[in-house]
């Protein structure tokens, strides 16, 4: 596991980086499209910052997914298990000692009563730890893209600020307010995995995750 959470360490900072780098480009293209007079520039200029926009997107997630695998990497290299329904591969072909594992785990979990053995417990605390910290990532993002939100939005003092740079700025305050929306969804929906650990572990041993 150790290994496992470094690679999501490197991972977490190269996204890290990435993100620091649209940012600064995004600002960039920004200031270029407010100093611009010629419309076929300002132009060129709205389509890179909407080209801009993915990518900021996508180094965030990269920055949160890799931030919980390395704070939580037994959850997260569940993902690579072939678990599928009856303990066996995806596309049917049993697994042998894999699938005589996650049938013991199934029955631990559906009898909360049993005896749970430690490796399970271990499993289960570092489950929920894996999206306490989701919940945590989420709610800085979300916040933080409220704030960007207000910022952008146009200020009552520029009224007199040409359509050009107001609309771009509605437009992008509404869509950050969207995103931060949809994280906020996100870490609702973490929380509450958090809270009931043994179900939703229950629910990927069968095949529901």
């Amino acid at each position: 596991m150790a290994f496992w959470a470094r690679f999501h360490v490197v991972k977490a900072v190269l996204g890290g980086v990435l993100l620091v780098l649209v940012v600064r480009l995004a600002r960039r293209t920004w200031h270029e499209y407010v100093g611009s007079r010629a419309r076929g520039r300002r132009a060129r200029l709205a389509v890179a910052g909407v080209l801009e926009a993915p990518l900021l997107l996508l180094a965030v997630l990269l920055v949160a997914a890799n931030v919980q695998g390395a704070l939580a990497p037994m959850s997260s290299a569940l993902g690579l298990l072939p678990v599928g329904r009856g303990g066996t591969a995806p596309d049917g072909v049993a697994e042998g000692g894999m699938a005589l594992t996650v049938r013991e785990i199934r029955r631990a979990l559906q009898s909360p009563d049993a005896a749970v053995p430690p490796a399970l417990t271990r499993l289960v605390g570092d489950f929920a730890a894996y999206h306490a910290v989701m919940v945590g990532v989420g709610a800085v993002v979300t916040l933080g893209l409220a704030v960007l939100a207000v910022r952008v939005w146009p200020r009552r003092g520029v009224a007199a600020e040409p359509w050009h740079l107001r609309g771009p700025r509605v437009v992008t305050a509404v869509s950050v307010l969207g995103l931060a929306a949809a994280f906020a969804v996100i870490s609702a929906a973490n929380l509450s995995t958090f809270l009931h650990p043994a179900p939703a572990l229950l629910g990927f041993f069968d095949g529901g995750a």
